[in-house]
């Protein structure tokens, strides 16, 4: 029974950004070009950029949660166009190969619980996030990079 999936950023959000070149925090200085592999990871695609590709460093307002737990978070997009990620349950590359990442876990109404919110490594996420939404308080999850804090995907419960 598959209990969640992962989540990349609006197709129409990237859309529109690649359009307008101006993110949510109104910055226009934008475009980057992938150097290292794997140090890229588009949160459109869930893919890593390729060596010299354009990518985009956006300022990205979360759309959830709301409220006291609101954030924004530095992202990378593709600039060429790429398909929205969309294979349910299975993890995305760039979650696999992170050696740490942050899962924050919110409720209904947007508030976290810290009783459930972990440090993980990729190996170990699916196994993780099972146990995380088997709790019925459960109803998404952000998973971040751990230095900087940047957004990576969401993870919804799925009904």
């Amino acid at each position: 029974m598959l209990l969640f999936k992962f989540e990349a950023i609006d197709s129409l959000w990237v859309n529109n950004l690649r359009l307008s070149l101006i993110d949510d925090g109104n910055n226009n200085d934008l475009h980057r070009v992938a150097d290292e592999p794997s140090d890229y990871p588009c949160r459109h695609c869930l893919k890593y950029a390729k060596t010299g590709e354009k990518v985009l460093l956006a300022s990205y307002h979360i759309p959830k949660p709301q409220g006291v737990y609101w954030s924004a978070s530095p992202v990378l997009i593709h600039l060429d166009k790429c398909e929205r990620y969309n294979n349910g349950d299975q993890i995305p590359q760039i979650l696999i190969d992170s050696p740490i990442m942050s899962v924050r876990v919110y409720d209904a109404n947007d508030l976290c619980l810290y009783d459930l919110g972990i440090l993980t490594s990729g190996d170990k996420l699916h196994n993780d996030l099972t146990h995380i939404f088997k709790d019925p308080r459960v109803c998404f999850v952000n998973i971040h990079t751990t230095k900087p804090g940047c957004m990576l995907t969401r993870v919804v419960r799925v009904d």
